[in-house]
């Protein structure tokens, strides 16, 4: 143990803080990843498929790749706490494309307790700390 708070004295706050920072970073982004992966394994759809923003004019989406979008802004949104601007700028969205499709789960979510049931499985999967991702789509 001295040995380590020897090591730690060599560095300066300012580089202890940037540190913590990137470690905090990193698990965030970690989060993120997971989140993603889950969500594209259970609707079987391709995290470029759910990146992709189509040509203008058209649907950006349909079926499962729709579902898998918005189920992955209300999981940042709702369950995570990121703002709408950032999930957007993750999804490569604006920030209002963020509220209308969360909301939308939000609001099916209050009517459909099957679409419920869904959502909730998949916050479960996402938040179990030992589970990697694999064919997952036929558990509900």
């Amino acid at each position: 143990m001295e040995t380590i708070i020897k090591a730690l004295l060599e560095f300066s706050d300012e580089e202890l803080i940037q540190e913590i920072n990137r470690r905090k970073t990193m698990k965030r982004l970690k989060k993120v990843n997971k989140v993603f992966k889950i969500v594209c394994e259970y609707y079987s759809v391709t995290e470029a498929s759910v990146l992709d923003r189509g040509e203008k004019g058209f649907a950006r989406g349909t079926g499962p790749v729709r579902n898998a979008k918005r189920a992955l802004m209300y999981i940042l949104r709702f369950e995570y706490d990121y703002k709408t601007e950032k999930v957007g700028l993750l999804m490569g969205k604006n920030h209002s494309t963020v509220t209308i499709a969360s909301n939308k789960v939000k609001g099916e979510m209050e009517v459909n307790p099957n679409y419920k049931k869904e959502i909730n499985f998949l916050i479960t999967l996402i938040n179990h700390n030992n589970y990697e991702p694999k064919n997952i789509n036929t558990e509900v």
